[in-house]
């Protein structure tokens, strides 16, 4: 039987912590009308999850992680949430609003996060 023994350092710890950062972000709420609101797993944000695979897998096989791959991946991450926060702006007559909730935000400081753990992140 194989012997599991988890050695990260700063980094690695960064990149698992964003990951759960991200999946909690999922369950708060992502768009706000005022008596309706939409969480992120209504939205889809669970594929942005996707973003996380190379990261994890490399850091839970004890391997390096090549930096432009990984930070390729967090900023594929932080591009595609920055895409949903600036889509939900509504035009109400004059007036522009921002319907955005607060989950949102919490999933880009977690992928920001991500990219800050890749780059902590080097394996010997």
């Amino acid at each position: 039987m194989k012997n599991y023994r988890v050695d990260w350092n700063l980094g690695g710890i960064i990149i698992f912590l964003s990951l759960l950062v991200a999946i909690v972000s999922l369950f708060m709420t992502w768009i706000d009308l005022g008596p309706m609101t939409w969480n992120g797993l209504d939205q889809k944000g669970y594929i942005s999850l996707l973003f996380w695979i190379y990261p994890l897998v490399r850091l839970f096989q004890n391997k390096k992680i090549h930096s432009i791959i990984g930070i390729i991946s967090a900023a594929a991450a932080i591009a595609l949430v920055l895409f949903f926060l600036t889509d939900l702006s509504v035009d109400f007559y004059v007036v522009e609003f921002n319907v955005t909730g607060i989950g949102v935000y919490v999933f880009v400081v977690a992928a920001i996060a991500l990219a800050l753990g890749v780059i902590m992140y080097q394996k010997k």
